[in-house]
């Protein structure tokens, strides 16, 4: 999980976004817990470190679409896990 918060850090300081920095910052005990919620469902890791791979790939060359596209689809997958986990 510490490597979920560190990658997500530094995609929003590499973006120049100090203000998405600050508020992930601010967000980290919620973001702790929320990661225990969604890391618990089978398949969520591998998927994750997939994901990361593809944003990160994406960032790597340049390609501000893909990581964008990259990133909504990372998020959009990990909020339908939380809201399963916690229906």
């Amino acid at each position: 999980m510490a490597q979920d918060v560190r990658l997500h850090r530094l995609v929003a300081e590499a973006a120049g976004n100090t203000l998405l920095a600050a508020m992930l910052a601010s967000l980290d005990a919620l973001g702790r817990d929320s990661r225990e919620v969604t890391a618990a469902e089978p398949g969520v890791l591998r998927q994750t470190a997939e994901d990361h791979a593809a944003i990160v790939g994406a960032i790597a060359r340049r390609d501000p679409e893909g990581a964008r596209a990259a990133m909504t689809a990372h998020l959009t997958r990990i909020a339908g896990v939380a809201h399963r986990r916690l229906a």
